[in-house]
């Protein structure tokens, strides 16, 4: 009985240690993800203002694209 119940509590320590393992990683995996979503935000607002304001060219399009397809790629390649 005393080594049934000692392989029933190594058990849950082990599953303790999964999850602790997995919330830990889900939370530096969010960190990461964090400050380019931000920047994304913020790219996009600066988009709508730009064309609020008429000063949103083809030249300003492309190179704020291309910034935000660079933070995409980032984000991309922490899931890969």
């Amino acid at each position: 009985m005393e080594i049934e119940e000692k392989r029933k509590h190594d058990i849950s320590l082990f599953q303790q240690s999964r999850v602790s393992s997995m919330e830990n990683m889900l939370t530096a995996i969010s960190h990461h993800w964090r400050q380019p979503l931000n920047f994304l935000a913020i790219l996009l607002e600066n988009i709508q203002e730009e064309y609020e304001y008429n000063e949103l060219t083809e030249e300003l399009l492309r190179d704020m694209t291309n910034k935000g397809l660079k933070a995409i790629s980032s984000l991309s390649n922490t899931i890969e």
